[in-house]
């Protein structure tokens, strides 16, 4: 990909930069399905 404003990418670059690391947090469905995957694996295992 060519860049058209060498000085506009890099102050993008910076912004970015400044923004990262993202914060997030997983959802309650998420949260939910992966106890549900959890729970099914302990069952498998006592077997």
């Amino acid at each position: 990909m060519r860049i058209d404003d060498y000085n506009a990418a890099k102050a993008l670059t910076e912004k970015l930069k400044e923004n990262l690391p993202i914060k997030a947090r997983a959802g309650k469905e998420f949260l939910k399905i992966l106890k549900q995957k959890k729970s099914k694996r302990r069952s498998r295992q006592r077997i």
